[in-house]
């Protein structure tokens, strides 16, 4: 699966700059930081309202099942196609506690799909807190010069 959009998993980026759980270098941090440096600087409003532009061209690049899904997803969370098929992406890559097999049941059986979205939503909302977590270590560090990643910070 490709990510259509621009959505980076915050909870990873969270871990490396934060410097509690990784001793990652500055070059990793500096990079990771230029990577997400759009949406840690649009915040919250980096997450775009739904598009129809951008649904038509979805539907072209996947599955009928998936397209169907993926609007179900994109109404539930309020998002843009390409995001909520960035966070189902993430999800699944980092989230999802199964086998592909098992996807396709969750997708198929309609209890299950239910399930699938809350535990999709509940992603997306960790998601958010750990992105104003990512700019809070930002803010609160950027001028410390006894953090490890401090040059970092400025780039």
């Amino acid at each position: 699966m490709e990510l259509k959009g621009d959505i980076i998993y915050s909870k990873a980026l969270w871990v490396i700059i934060s410097g509690t759980n990784t001793n990652a270098s500055e070059d990793v941090v500096s990079h990771e930081l230029k990577r997400a440096h759009d949406q840690l600087q649009n915040g919250l409003n980096h997450f775009k309202d739904p598009n129809k532009e951008c649904e038509a061209k979805f539907k072209t690049q996947v599955s009928d099942s998936v397209f169907k899904f993926t609007v179900r997803l994109k109404r539930f969370l309020g998002l843009d196609i390409n995001q909520a098929w960035d966070f189902m992406c993430n999800y699944l890559l980092y989230e999802f506690r199964g086998a592909e097999e098992g996807l396709q049941e969750f997708i198929g059986s309609e209890t299950r799909t239910t399930v699938l979205l809350s535990d999709i939503w509940l992603f997306y909302r960790s998601e958010r807190l750990f992105l104003l977590k990512c700019i809070n270590v930002l803010l609160t560090f950027h001028n410390d010069k006894g953090h490890p990643y401090q040059v970092g910070f400025n780039c």
